[in-house]
């Protein structure tokens, strides 16, 4: 009996070996919580030390690709970006980047460890970058400072003593806040009476960490000189201010939705 069942396993242990002659190759490693980031540019024109570009793919399918442009200038970097949320998917070695809301739409290749993204938003030109798989940085850090350049305009405002609540602010408070480059800032806030706090050139300190405890940018918040704090998630900015400013004295809390880009003139 022992003779027979050693015979039995033998034939199966050749039979396994052989299904493995046809078995398919290893499909690449699942790329969901992978971070990829550009080590380089397949382009002359792209210097790495003013050209960026990384690709977040989140574990539910959504991901975000950002190519960063950052000139220094005489004050701070002046910055331009091209970047959106989108659907990844990947089929054999091709990933698809899909716009979540917009018709963009980037392919790239994995091949070997490496990421190579055909990038075609630069001057009509198709641009493979190549990347390498990083450190998956915290919730946050897919948006940076570049992300604040533009005009912002207050939607709610909320007093640390409750005198308005989250969306039933007093409409007579308005307020807006323009970033310029990585260092220069303008504020105002205004009400109905005619009341008219500006603050102008103000510097702009990147700080590592959230804004408060469980704020959506886990990553980072900026201090602003006149003693705001801010911090940006997408298309949307918040707020903090202790203390309140001139005639505010009372500390608030302010939502901010982005209106669009600096005219330069």
């Amino acid at each position: 009996m022992k003779r027979l069942f050693a015979i039995l396993l033998a034939a199966l242990l050749l039979a396994l070996a052989g299904c493995g002659d046809d078995a398919p190759a290893a499909a690449p490693a699942a790329l969901g919580g992978t971070y990829w980031k550009a080590v380089a540019f397949e382009a002359e024109e792209l210097d790495m030390d003013e050209f960026s570009a990384e690709v977040f793919l989140f574990e539910d399918g959504t991901g975000r690709f950002r190519f960063i442009q950052s000139t220094p200038g005489s004050f701070g970097y002046y910055g331009w970006r091209d970047e959106f949320d989108c659907a990844w998917a990947l089929e054999g070695e091709t990933l698809t980047l899909t716009g979540l809301t917009s018709a963009t739409v980037y392919t790239g290749t994995l091949d070997s460890g490496s990421l190579t993204v055909f990038y075609g938003g630069f001057f009509d030109e198709t641009v493979p970058i190549v990347m390498e798989q990083a450190d998956m940085p915290p919730y946050g850090a897919q948006w940076d400072v570049p992300e604040l350049f533009g005009i912002w305009r207050m939607v709610s405002y909320t007093d640390r003593e409750g005198t308005f609540a989250e969306g039933e602010w007093d409409r007579r408070i308005s307020s807006q806040l323009t970033f310029y480059t990585t260092c220069l800032a303008d504020f105002e806030l205004e009400d109905g009476p005619g009341y008219r706090e500006t603050e102008t050139e103000l510097s702009i300190e990147r700080v590592e960490g959230p804004l408060w405890e469980g704020c959506e940018n886990q990553a980072w918040h900026v201090e602003l000189g006149a003693g705001l704090h801010a911090a940006v998630a997408g298309d949307t900015l918040l707020l903090e201010k202790a203390g309140g400013i001139g005639a505010f004295p009372v500390a608030f809390t302010a939502l901010y939705e982005w209106a669009g880009d600096v005219e330069y003139t």
